[in-house]
């Protein structure tokens, strides 16, 4: 389900505020050339090496510019930032019969600039090309001059970024950087969170990609209506609609044992709230309720089933496959068959050179 006025889409992340994962700290490890994937990782990484010429998991921005910046300062700008953030300098190669990824110390900042009216036109489609993940930057930027206006493309691989709130963060850091603003950089570099996983070994699905997408407003009127519903119930909008999700499934299939996926943003420990990379691992949430008497008691139920699987967020969600007995059908999900996310990545309030990002 996307709620487009609201902007939602891919990470859980109000919810996390109800986890009582205590907080353990993550030990410094470097030195190393090559690093494992983390769990995160490992799944993308297959399918696009096992689809070179996909572009499923490219993450376009376009941003609408009112003023021209300077070429120079936008480079040397995101120059910084690319110093500043290791997961902007990392490519993937297959050692002994592994996926490893590398960080580099240093990568130029390469912006493209065009003019050609035919560019403007299939934009998106000219822009948008497969990345290969063994040539870094997984990342290319360009300036497009023509009639309808003047427009920053970014373009960004999801294996190592873009869990949504790192979007966000990234456009914003630009900015401030290109402005002279100070900014507050990471505690954690990205290799060291790649150590700390080094031991999680990866596990390779293939799921069969059909589907549909549904898109709908829902306005601001109902979305004032379902947060007065939810402040008065005492909980977040996201339990609130992950009820209502529940109910949708029961109407269509019967059944009262729900057993929904959902994305947790992974940021529960210490030093990662700034760090640029994937954190999100996907959580099983189980619901089998003998009885409830009204929809609000429900939506405690489904608030509370909620909690408890946050609480186990960083059990990596490949290690939850191998040891739960499910049938083995890899056109189908392996655990569950319907997923629930529901997100505001910021990144259409970004103030990114007075520009507007779509």
């Amino acid at each position: 389900m996307t709620l487009k006025a609201l902007k939602y889409s891919s990470v859980l992340f109000a919810i996390l505020k109800t986890s009582t994962t205590p907080e353990t700290p993550i030990a410094v490890h470097t030195g190393k050339t090559y690093y494992a994937l983390s769990p995160q990782q490992q799944g993308i990484a297959f399918d696009q090496l096992r689809n070179p010429n996909s572009t499923l998991y490219n993450n376009p921005v376009l941003v609408h510019l009112h003023e021209r910046p300077s070429p120079q300062l936008l480079e040397s700008s995101f120059q910084e930032l690319v110093e500043n953030n290791d997961a902007l300098r990392i490519q993937f190669a297959v050692i002994s019969g592994e996926v490893r990824q590398q960080v580099f110390k240093n990568i130029n900042v390469p912006i493209e600039t065009y003019t050609s009216a035919e560019f403007c036109e299939k934009a998106l489609e000219t822009f948008v090309r497969p990345f290969e993940l063994d040539r870094a930057p997984l990342w290319k930027i360009a300036l497009v001059d023509c009639a309808d206006g003047l427009f920053l493309f970014f373009d960004i691989h999801h294996i190592i970024i873009c869990d949504g709130l790192t979007k966000s963060m990234l456009f914003a850091d630009w900015s401030s950087i290109y402005n002279k603003r100070e900014i507050v950089h990471a505690d954690l570099p990205f290799a060291f969170y790649a150590a700390w996983t080094d031991d999680v070994e990866g596990r390779d699905r293939v799921l069969e990609k059909v589907g549909a997408q549904v898109n709908f407003s829902i306005g601001a009127k109902h979305l004032m209506l379902l947060r007065d519903l939810a402040k008065k119930f005492k909980v977040i909008l996201f339990q609130l609609l992950f009820a209502g999700h529940l109910l949708w499934i029961w109407h269509h299939t019967g059944s009262d044992d729900f057993l929904v996926g959902a994305p947790a943003l992974g940021r529960n420990k210490a030093g990662t709230d700034k760090v640029y990379r994937m954190f999100v691992n996907t959580v099983c949430i189980r619901l089998q309720p003998k009885s409830y008497e009204t929809f609000e008691s429900f939506v405690h139920l489904a608030a509370k089933a909620c909690a408890e699987a946050i609480a186990h967020q960083d059990f990596p969600f490949s290690e939850l496959v191998k040891v739960v007995p499910s049938v083995h059908d890899e056109t189908r999900g392996s655990i569950f068959d319907t997923m629930f996310s529901f997100y505001s990545d910021g990144l259409h309030n970004t103030d990114f050179l007075d520009g507007v990002t779509q």
